[in-house]
């Protein structure tokens, strides 16, 4: 018999040694037996054996490719968790699921802010910090070299597998992780120092990918950009830090270090939804206009986009609709003109409508176009009296005084030669934050906040 120039010899039946390869990121355990001159007894039943050896080793050897990290009971139902560390929130953060700290300062939850329980240094907290320490330690069960690059993202796709970098690392713009239609496929990213995050980048789950089966284990701290989305289950080793208005869905959990939130949105809820938004920006065009510009990784089932704008940030108007693709798997990108924009702040979101008419909005994006004319409004804060001071009073069409649900709670228009007041008695008026719109006569609008004592 001929094996690849191997003839008249046959194997022994005791091995020699072995050796630990791969196959697409699988280790497969090779046996590498001691030769003979040819027995025929033993070559009798060579191509069986071999076989039989490499079958077995292989389906053996998948099985442990993966091992999904060990995130104990005590542990699974914290979505913020530090071991010791201060636990801290600023601005009107939303987090769904428990939170703790077993040793540090905690401020900034109150009930609008978490919709769940707090531990902080009792005995859950206590049960949790050992069930940290498990789940960082169960990562060494997967072992692979470090292969991918210190800059993360910019569209790289990641197939399910183990990923590794040996050193601290960023992020920026899209990094796809790719389930390749298998709900249960798992990924494992094990970074080797601190990781960081661009301003509106983004983790993109795609063909299935589940929230719950993306790990990352990060050997030092992890700040999220402005405006991103971060995707995945954290275990840590440092301090953990979400910026102004970033997306985290997934779990995070730190061995010592501090997590603090920024305008936040946190929750671990699987949320498919029909379009993956990746971009949604405002940026000045030419003519004093607005150009908004979005894309979207992939669809599924949707509809349309209506963007909508508003001065308040409380009160919103259609603009325009844009027709979406309705299915797809590639990176798609929209855009949308604004001309007719206001002084003063405009605000800008889009609803994502899927063709069963359900539908989820976009993050808010603003842009400031300054006043024409030069306008002042005094006192700010104020208790009683509000005065207007204009370039040219004769050039003002109407005042106004527009409370942050959009009601009207003051409103003076020009009529004919007679100019406006320029004093507005607040002093019955709530206490709160009010929005003054001053409208020229040229059509131009500009706005200020006003704060009422």
């Amino acid at each position: 018999m001929h094996y690849g120039g191997w003839s008249n010899y046959a194997l022994q039946p005791e091995f020699a040694k072995h050796r630990v390869l791969s196959h697409r990121g699988h280790p497969i355990t090779v046996i590498i037996y001691k030769l003979n001159k040819f027995n025929p007894f033993i070559m009798k039943n060579f191509s069986n054996r071999v076989v039989l050896i490499f079958v077995l080793s292989f389906f053996f050897a998948r099985s442990q490719a993966q091992t999904a990290p060990v995130i104990g009971s005590s542990l699974s139902p914290f979505v913020l968790f530090t071991s010791a560390g201060a636990l801290t929130n600023a601005g009107a953060s939303t987090v769904t699921g428990d939170i703790g700290t077993n040793s540090g300062d905690y401020s900034g939850f109150n009930s609008t802010v978490l919709v769940g329980n707090s531990h902080i240094a009792d005995e859950v907290s206590a049960a949790a910090v050992a069930q940290v320490e498990t789940a960082y330690d169960s990562f060494e069960a997967n072992t692979c070299t470090p292969v991918l690059p210190v800059t993360l993202g910019n569209d790289q796709v990641l197939k399910a597998g183990i990923h590794c970098l040996g050193e601290a690392a960023t992020l920026t713009g899209n990094l796809i992780l790719d389930a390749e239609l298998n709900t249960n496929a798992i990924f494992i990213i094990r970074i080797g120092g601190a990781l960081s995050t661009a301003a509106s980048s983004n983790i993109v789950l795609v063909n299935g990918a589940q929230v719950s089966n993306v790990y990352w284990q990060i050997n030092g701290a992890l700040t999220t950009g402005t405006n991103s989305t971060f995707r995945g289950i954290v275990v840590g080793a440092g301090a953990i830090e979400f910026l102004e208005g970033a997306v985290f869905q997934g779990k995070a959990y730190t061995t010592a270090g501090a997590i603090t939130l920024h305008n936040n949105l946190v929750n671990s809820a699987e949320t498919p939804l029909p379009v993956v938004l990746t971009k949604f920006n405002a940026e000045r065009y030419e003519n004093e206009s607005v150009l908004l510009t979005w894309s979207t990784a992939s669809e599924k089932n949707s509809d349309r986009f209506e963007v909508q704008h508003s001065i308040t940030g409380k009160v919103w108007k259609d603009l325009g609709v844009v027709a979406a693709k309705g299915e797809s798997a590639a990176i798609l990108n929209y855009s949308f003109p604004h001309l007719d924009v206001a002084r003063g702040s405009n605000y800008y979101r889009l609803k994502m409508i899927d063709k069963d008419q359900t539908y989820t909005y976009s993050r808010i994006r603003s842009i400031e176009f300054l006043p024409l004319v030069s306008l002042v409004m005094y006192p700010n804060p104020t208790m009683n009296n509000l005065t207007l001071r204009v370039e040219d009073i004769e050039k003002v069409q109407r005042i106004q005084l527009i409370d942050m649900s959009g009601n009207s709670l003051y409103d003076q228009q020009k009529a004919g030669l007679q100019s406006l007041k320029n004093q507005i008695d607040v002093k019955n008026y709530p206490a709160g934050v009010y929005l003054a719109r001053i409208t020229a006569l040229n059509g131009t609008i500009s706005s200020l906040r006003i704060v009422k004592l």
